[in-house]
């Protein structure tokens, strides 16, 4: 029997939540079928020592126009082709299927804070995406509706296949700081979450752990509010990407992992904290409390006053970090990037009845 090819457009492997994904489900998709790797060239390095897959580069940047060309051009002829993200071929290209993987849609939820050639281009990609592609994949039900919410015609059957975690987890003694994990763009609540933090006057530092470097719509309020502060200033560390392994010793130590986004199409780090016995403070909003049940202590993101009553409930009540710690600990083994990747493997075989 002919093997068959799948390519995948891996060129976000380096990116901390799709590239946590992509490298998490490679191995699973790689053993079933003959792998070829679009990549960028700074990444060849690290998927050559990873994986065994051919790799294509690209070199015209992602989300730019060249990029269309080269990619109707270079993707070979295969049996699947996978975009982890909305950014899509729009052109015809080789392979049989198509299949991509929404994680939300942020974009358009929060179109406001984009220029109209930006809201454009996502509108664009989005709905291409739904309307090109034979297969659709988003991490939550929360994101399914946002998907059918916004979506300019009737969206092809969405499946729901939840991520899973790679993180090893550690096992250490809490340390006397707050941890903050994710990108630093203005929808992951950053200045309310400082405001609150600055409004207790703790003892305790907030470790903020996120790309900083050539990330585009940064929340530039953010690092306005700490620099304009000298106790802010003192008291906040940013420590810019860190790898898995860094990042599991600072969940470890962590009295609190504070997550109050206000959009989330999944959400890693809440299930990351719970893994290494973090207890969390996190929004009711989005995919967060799908994804987390009742194993966090939640709080209003909008509002600066029940951010800190949160985080000072936590502080002070060890019964609660207690409760919130074991509870944790069942939750996160619901999610597996095991299961995640046999998952995709069920419907790329045609199996729509998915692992639970």
């Amino acid at each position: 029997m002919r093997e068959k090819h799948f390519c995948v457009d891996a060129r976000m492997v380096t990116a901390s939540g799709i590239g946590n994904f992509i490298t998490g489900v490679l191995p699973t998709l790689s053993n079933h079928y003959r792998t070829t790797l679009l990549c960028r060239a700074q990444d060849r390095p690290y998927l050559e020592d990873h994986f065994s897959s051919h790799l294509i580069e690209i070199k015209s940047p992602i989300y730019s126009l060249r990029e269309q060309e080269e990619l109707a051009r270079k993707i070979p002829a295969a049996d699947f082709f996978w975009s982890p993200h909305f950014n899509i071929p729009l052109l015809p290209i080789r392979a049989k299927k198509r299949m991509t993987t929404i994680h939300d849609v942020y974009h358009l939820a929060f179109s406001s804070q984009f220029s109209w050639p930006q809201r454009g281009y996502a509108t664009l990609m989005y709905n291409a995406a739904l309307l090109l592609s034979d297969l659709i994949t988003t991490p939550s039900q929360f994101s399914k509706k946002e998907i059918e919410k916004y979506a300019l015609h009737k969206p092809k059957k969405i499946h729901v296949i939840p991520h899973g975690l790679t993180l090893i987890p550690e096992e250490n003694t809490p340390q006397d700081f707050l941890l903050f994990v994710g990108n630093l763009k203005a929808h992951k609540n950053l200045v309310r979450t400082v405001q609150a933090y600055r409004k207790l006057q703790l003892q305790e530092q907030l470790v903020i752990v996120g790309k900083r470097e050539g990330l585009k719509h940064i929340d530039h309020a953010l690092f306005s509010l700490v620099e304009s502060d000298p106790y802010l200033k003192e008291k906040i560390l940013f420590t810019g990407y860190l790898s898995e392994q860094a990042l599991s010793t600072y969940y470890s130590t962590a009295k609190i992992l504070l997550f109050p986004s206000l959009y989330e199409g999944f959400g890693l780090p809440p299930l990351e904290a719970m893994a290494c016995g973090c207890p969390v403070v996190a929004a009711r909003t989005g995919s967060i409390p799908e994804v987390c049940l009742d194993a966090v202590e939640y709080v209003d993101p909008l509002s600066v006053d029940s951010i800190a009553e949160g985080i000072h409930s936590l502080l002070s009540n060890p019964q609660r970090r207690a409760e919130l710690i074991e509870r944790g600990k069942e939750r996160f083994k619901v999610f597996s990037i095991q299961k995640t990747a046999h998952n995709l493997l069920h419907l790329l075989e045609g199996r729509e009845h998915l692992i639970n």
